[in-house]
C-alpha cells in the first residue's frame, strides 16, 4: 500500500476536508442587515431614529458601498461613495457607516413624514432592503374658554381642537 505523509493513498483526513470548506466560506462575505422595531412610533414636531444595522463578514469599504432610503418609495437619503446626498430633514451618520450602523434621524417630523420606509444596502455585489413603518401622533390640544361656574347649577364649557399642522 503507498502512503502519502503517513496516510494511506485514497484517504482524506479530517483536516484535509475542513480546510477548503473554511475558505470557500470566506470567499464570498455575505450581507446581512437588520431594522428594528417594525413599527417605529413618533411625536408631531419630535426627532426619531429609524434603526438599521449591517453586518458583511469582512471590514467595511465604503468604496463599495451603496445605502439609500426611501420614503412610500421616494429617496429621502442616499450615500454612495463620492457622499451624501440628502432630500430633506434627515440624517446618515457617514463615520457610523464603517461600523455597520445605517439608521436614519428624522428632525422634527410632520404628519406627512409618516408611512413605510425602505432601507436598501448594496455591497458590491450584494444587496438586501429592508422595510419599517413610522407612525406619527399629535398630542391633543384643548382649549376651554375661562368661563365661572356656578356652584349646584349646571354649566357647560364648549371646548375645540386646535388642527394639526403638517
Amino acid at each position: 500500500m503507498v502512503t502519502l505523509w503517513g496516510r494511506r493513498a485514497g484517504t482524506v483526513g479530517l483536516s484535509g476536508f475542513l480546510f477548503p470548506l473554511l475558505f470557500l466560506g470566506m470567499a464570498e462575505s455575505q450581507l446581512v442587515m437588520s431594522v428594528g422595531p417594525s413599527l417605529v412610533r413618533a411625536t408631531l414636531g419630535s426627532d426619531v431614529l429609524l434603526p438599521c444595522n449591517f453586518t458583511i463578514g469582512e471590514p467595511i469599504s465604503l468604496a463599495k458601498f451603496y445605502l439609500a432610503w426611501a420614503q412610500e418609495g421616494t429617496k429621502v437619503a442616499v450615500y454612495q461613495s463620492k457622499g451624501l446626498d440628502y432630500q430633506r430633514e434627515v440624517q446618515v451618520f457617514p463615520q457610523e457607516l464603517s461600523r455597520g450602523n445605517c439608521s436614519l434621524l428624522l428632525r422634527s417630523v410632520s404628519v406627512g413624514d409618516g408611512g413605510k420606509y425602505t432601507s436598501t444596502i448594496i455591497y458590491t455585489p450584494n444587496k438586501e432592503e429592508k422595510q419599517l413603518e413610522l407612525q406619527v401622533t399629535a398630542v391633543p390640544t384643548i382649549s376651554i374658554p375661562r368661563k365661572s361656574a356656578v356652584m349646584d347649577t349646571a354649566s357647560s364649557f364648549s371646548c375645540h381642537r386646535r388642527p394639526v399642522s403638517d
